[in-house]
């Protein structure tokens, strides 16, 4: 569950303070990350993957998500991965592509500068049964096993994910 207090509407509609553009072609030079770190309101969110950091108004957003999926869904949702410095996003991709290949780095990961991970505002989020927390990256070879059941009944959990996550600001930035 995230630990944090919603004292904000649940909703949050105004999007407007989120004027930064990183990605493969607009990077960000890594003490502009840093400073932009330090500079922003971080808070440690908490789920049963861990702690994590993320900016104050994505980590509000992203429980009211959490309550939306827990109320409308058969499934719940939480924190996976948030803030990244440049060394962690460098070893994520190295990770990714040591497991997975070049390839699947190149279209899964972000490399170090490029990552919007550095913002606080980049959210790895997986999706669970509420009753057995079976969580959604469960992989075989590497990859989503889709075709089982079990498989099946996470990909209709992350489906009714993005379904409401519009509402509450978020975007699906890396489809699977």
């Amino acid at each position: 569950m995230l630990a944090i207090k919603l004292t904000k509407k649940d909703k949050i509609m105004n999007t407007q303070d989120y004027l930064v553009l990183v990605n493969k072609t607009h990077t960000l030079p890594e003490k502009s990350a840093a400073e932009m770190a330090l500079g922003s309101n971080l808070v440690k969110v908490t789920s049963a993957r861990g702690d994590f950091l993320l900016e104050e108004k994505t980590a509000e957003a992203f429980a009211a998500l959490m309550k939306a999926v827990s109320e409308q869904t058969d499934f719940e949702i939480g924190v996976s991965d948030g803030f990244r410095t440049f060394e962690e996003q460098r070893a994520t991709y190295s990770e990714i592509k040591k497991q997975q290949g070049k390839h699947e780095a190149n279209t899964s990961v972000a490399p170090a500068g490029a990552s919007e991970h550095h913002t606080g505002l980049g959210v790895d989020y997986y999706v669970a049964t509420p009753k057995n927390l079976t969580s959604f990256w469960t992989k075989v070879k590497g990859k989503l096993s889709g075709k089982s059941a079990a498989g099946e009944y996470i990909n209709k959990g992350r489906r009714a994910v993005l379904a409401l996550a519009n509402d509450y600001g978020f975007i699906e930035r890396y489809p699977s």
